[in-house]
């Protein structure tokens, strides 16, 4: 399992070596880090701020996960999901740290700005949507990488 090189799993993707078995551990990892960020407590109270925030960062997500189809090569793409998950648990464990220091430069600029460093602001929404936008770039950019000429066909199975 490789935590931080594309190189050898986007050659395994190209040539059709990484079996679903093989795939599975990043599956599992991706899903537990996912759920564990978004199970962070959340305030009782909902504001408006808050419903812009999640329909902002689903939108972005949802045209995220459209944009690395089409970098996969679209209707005749092959594997995207198993490239998806297996790439984005990288590119996820290589954002961490940027992300982790963006969010703390955002609340180090939150005050100066004139907002509470407890309430989401508006500042949080654009920094929340770009990390999106921003992931869902390098995921496409590494899942386009797997598929060789682009539209090529998915090649045969063998199993």
């Amino acid at each position: 399992m490789y935590f931080t090189k594309y190189h050898p799993i986007k050659e395994q993707l190209r040539e059709r070596t990484l079996s679903e078995r093989d795939g599975l551990p990043y599956y599992v990892i991706y899903m537990a880090l996912w759920t564990w960020t978004s199970a962070l407590p959340l305030e009782s109270s909902l504001t408006q701020i808050d419903v812009v925030s999640a329909v902002l960062s689903t939108i972005t997500a949802i045209c995220g996960v459209i944009y690395c189809y089409l970098k996969n090569g679209g209707k005749s793409g092959y594997d995207f999901i198993k490239k998806s998950i297996v790439l984005g648990f990288i590119v996820m464990i290589r954002c961490i740290l940027p992300f982790i220091l963006i969010f703390f430069v955002v609340l180090f600029v939150k005050p100066i700005l004139g907002y509470p460093i407890n309430a989401k602001s508006w500042l949080d929404i654009l920094v929340l949507v770009l990390i999106i936008a921003f992931y869902n770039w390098r995921l496409g950019f590494h899942v386009h990488d797997t598929i060789g000429d682009v539209g090529e066909p998915a090649p045969a199975r063998d199993r």
